[in-house]
């Protein structure tokens, strides 16, 4: 089943708000790769969390720089 335009676009918001924000504190500046189950992996460099998350747990996440308002998605 795909998702419709609106749950796409609403999906990273929502992973943010109750998983990146959390990070926030501690790590503010770094990146973080969100999964949909709660998956994070954290780091200073964009493309460190990358291909860690990547490596480790495949597509389906969602990139943040923590504290500011910025997204990718892997497909």
């Amino acid at each position: 089943m795909s998702k419709s335009k609106s749950e796409l676009f609403g999906e990273p918001e929502g992973l943010y708000n109750q998983f990146g924000q959390l990070l926030e504190q501690d790590h503010w500046g770094e990146y973080v790769a969100i999964y949909p189950d709660g998956t994070t992996v954290v780091g200073a460099e964009l493309l460190e969390v990358s291909n860690r998350a990547l490596d480790q747990f495949g597509k389906g996440g969602f990139v943040f720089k923590l504290g500011e308002k910025a997204v990718g998605k892997w497909r």
